[in-house]
């Protein structure tokens, strides 16, 4: 090869990641040395282009929740938001007390008691964990802007009671109306004759004793009426008041959503703390048994030994705007009661009752009683007015309440009622209910003597507990907690 006499000019080439000189001179073109070329231009160096960073994914807590505030109780769905790039296991914390309340993704919780919650919600996965933490996250209250107590306030529309001024008053001359009776041959032919959607109406002047004819069925979906409160009418009156049967009574319903409207329905009557024939023969007016949507309405209901309306293991019964009174007996006595199942009791007004609401405490068993007026006259023994009994679960039959295995039933909510003053306690809870009783925003007017320092509720249970008391009237002085409740053992 020829020398090089040439400037020789060296050109860095960057190549996949590899620097290369590129040599280059005119005398070693390898062309004839007397030969012409075109000068090659100089090349551009290429911009070297930075390194590209790759993060990685970290593992970030984060979380949502809904609603932030409201009244107890208050249900708070937690929803999670974290980013993870791996499975990820979950530790929630909902009030901040160093105790994992819950494990998985997106839990919800019922806040019992009011107060402002701090929420921590831990997440660990294979890179590590991480938390975040929402202080006075979840405000739960007691009192609600323009906040009512007692019945007076009544929302319903109608009047507490029922009687004049109620709306819904059947007068005899509806299409629904099939049958028209005033006597006993044409009620009972009626009730075995009357189809779903039919109404049998009882004259408002009708008088008819049913003594020696219990347990008349009322069909699915047939409604019994009079006419209560129209132009001055007291309803048709029904009795029924001798039994030597064993817990009879005037009406059975025999299907789901029959309604009992506008009556006024008379049992036996029996004098304070009587016995009668014995209370296996006390009489109940209306009983309904595994059957849905019983519906009892602007009636007068009184004297019945045993109760004005018994419902076992039924739902949605609904019983509104009655006057229900002198329903007195030593063993029972109720304005209503209730063995399973779910009853709401709603703007009636109690008087001379042993119980105006008794419940068995059995499993699931829940009522809800709102804007009830309780005047609270007599006292007959054991009679404080709104009662839930102690069961065992798993033996109906046990009667020994010392035993731990007791409950009070599920779910009781006792709330804008009215409580003039009574000899006993206005409220009793005989055990623990599984998830609680519910007592708020009612009116206690006086002391009851049967309770330490007179307060008008009571529990009585081997552990205590699940008793939500807030925000009542005592003697005119508001009370937020349970400062009302005496607190004992069976």
């Amino acid at each position: 090869m020829k020398n090089c006499p040439d400037t020789v000019v060296a050109y860095p080439v960057l190549v996949t990641g590899m620097l290369f000189l590129l040599v280059w001179c005119a005398g070693c073109s390898g062309l004839p040395e007397n030969s012409t070329m075109t000068p090659t231009p100089t090349p551009t160096i290429p911009l070297v282009l930075p390194v590209q960073t790759l993060v990685k994914i970290t593992t970030a807590a984060q979380f949502t929740a809904s609603p932030l505030q409201g009244r107890v109780p208050l249900a708070v769905q937690f929803t999670d938001k974290s980013v993870s790039p791996d499975a990820i296991s979950y530790q929630w914390d909902i009030n901040n007390d160093g105790v994992t309340d819950y494990t998985t993704k997106n839990p919800a919780h019922t806040y019992l008691s009011t107060g402002i919650y701090t929420v921590k919600l831990t997440i660990t996965d294979a890179s590590g964990s991480d938390h975040e933490t929402k202080t006075n996250y979840i405000t739960v209250s007691s009192l609600e802007s323009g906040e009512t107590f007692g019945a007076e306030p009544n929302p319903t529309g109608n009047p507490l009671g029922g009687g004049a001024g109620y709306l819904r008053i059947i007068t005899g001359t509806e299409s629904r109306v099939k049958y028209v009776v005033s006597t006993r041959d044409q009620l009972i032919t009626a009730l075995n004759n009357a189809k779903s959607g039919e109404v049998v109406f009882v004259k408002g002047t009708a008088v008819i004793d049913m003594t020696g004819t219990p347990n008349n069925v009322i069909p699915a979906g047939v409604t019994v009426a009079s006419d209560r409160g129209n132009s001055g009418s007291s309803g048709a009156l029904i009795k029924y008041s001798c039994n030597t049967r064993s817990g009879t009574s005037l009406f059975e319903v025999g299907g789901d959503n029959v309604r009992v409207t506008g009556l006024r329905l008379e049992g036996e009557m029996l004098p304070e703390d009587g016995t009668g024939n014995g209370e296996a023969s006390y009489l109940r007016a209306i009983n309904v048994r595994n059957k849905a949507g019983l519906e009892v309405d602007n009636c007068e209901i009184f004297g019945w030994a045993w109760s004005c309306v018994t419902t076992m293991d039924s739902t949605g019964t609904y019983i509104h705007h009655n006057y229900l009174h002198h329903n007195q007996a030593r063993g029972e006595g109720y304005g209503a009661d209730i063995y399973g199942g779910d009853m709401l009791v709603e703007a009636n007004i109690f008087n001379y009752n042993r119980h105006d609401i008794a419940a068995g405490g059995y499993p699931g068993e829940m009522y809800e009683a709102r804007y009830n007026l309780v005047r609270g006259d007599g006292h007959p023994i054991g009679s404080h007015h709104f009662d839930v009994h102690a069961c065992n679960p798993d033996d109906l039959s046990d009667a020994n309440e010392r035993s731990s295995a007791f409950i009070a039933g599920n779910l009781y909510k006792i709330h804008h009622n009215t409580f003039e003053a009574g000899q006993q306690a206005s409220i009793g809870i005989r055990s623990r209910p599984v998830t609680g009783a519910y007592i708020y925003n009612n009116i206690f007017m006086g002391d009851t003597p049967d309770t330490l320092g007179g307060v008008p509720v009571w529990q009585r249970a081997v552990t205590w507990g699940n008793m939500f008391v807030s925000n009542n009237y005592w003697k005119g002085t508001l009370y937020t907690g349970d400062e009302i409740v005496w607190y004992l053992h069976p």
